[in-house]
């Protein structure tokens, strides 16, 4: 997380520098073009198979039906949720981590153009220091 947010954050301040501001519109389709296909290909990819029977993604301890705890797994990884689950199945497990970086996504652009448009570098110095513990 240390080197994404590192990487994000000198991107987003060069945008600011040479631009007077973030670009949202393009931060957020580079952001998409570089994670949805891959995520959403692997989420299509095991869904099929478990529709197919090939794999189970239920949680026979928590239901009678299967249905009734796959689609909130689904449900999870798609709107990048996952890390606010609290019981996985196995085949998801891994996409807490991908939904705590798509919300610094959507929100760390957003806190560090106020506080440097507001309070210019000190303000883009406390934000990394204080926005995180938030």
């Amino acid at each position: 997380f240390i080197i994404s947010g590192f990487l994000i954050t000198t991107l987003l301040l060069r945008d600011i520098d040479r631009h007077g501001g973030i670009r949202i519109r393009l931060f957020y389709l580079r952001r998409a073009l570089r994670i949805l296909p891959a995520a959403l290909f692997y989420i299509a990819v095991i869904w099929a198979l478990y529709l197919a029977g090939v794999v189970d993604l239920t949680y026979h301890h928590l239901s009678e039906t299967h249905v009734a705890t796959a689609i909130p797994d689904l449900i999870h990884v798609l709107t990048f949720t996952a890390n606010y689950q609290l019981d996985y199945n196995w085949y998801f497990n891994h996409q807490w981590s991908l939904s705590v970086e798509e919300q610094f996504y959507f929100v760390w652009p957003f806190a560090l153009y106020w506080f440097g448009a507001r309070h210019g570098t000190r303000g883009v110095i406390a934000a990394i220091l204080i926005v995180p513990f938030v």
